[in-house]
């Protein structure tokens, strides 16, 4: 059974092992390259069946050389269009008070990024 007493010696227990072999601990002052990583090849991931479409078009300003914040964007505008697509955009359902919103945010390589919160009467 999980209560405050064993989480206290737990905690104790890992303190005292890593006050006693110092070693178990690593640090580092530079991130290390997965060795297992590969660049070099542009890649799109999205969840849900909708995403496929998504994905499609993102790759298509990838491998036209653009920016992934344009791939990004492009490929938001497909499920978006789509009426059939409940979850987001212009198929959107309301939520639990029938009030359709918008949320977004979008960032770049840089960090630059905007967002947006509860927009309403968006057409």
């Amino acid at each position: 059974m999980k209560n405050r007493r064993n989480f206290i010696k737990g905690t104790l227990f890992g303190a005292t092992g890593a006050l006693l072999f110092p070693k178990l601990i690593t640090r580092t002052n530079s991130p290390k390259q997965n060795p297992h990583s590969q660049s070099g090849f542009p890649m799109v991931i999205s969840t849900w069946n909708h995403g496929l479409a998504a994905n499609e078009a993102a790759m298509q300003i990838l491998n036209d050389g653009g920016r992934a914040i344009d791939a990004v964007e492009q490929g938001v505008r497909v499920p978006e269009a789509d009426p059939e697509s409940m979850s987001v955009g212009y198929g959107g359902l309301p939520d639990r008070d029938g009030h359709v919103t918008l949320d977004a945010c979008i960032m770049d390589h840089t960090g630059n990024c905007g967002a947006v919160s509860y927009l309403e009467h968006i057409k």
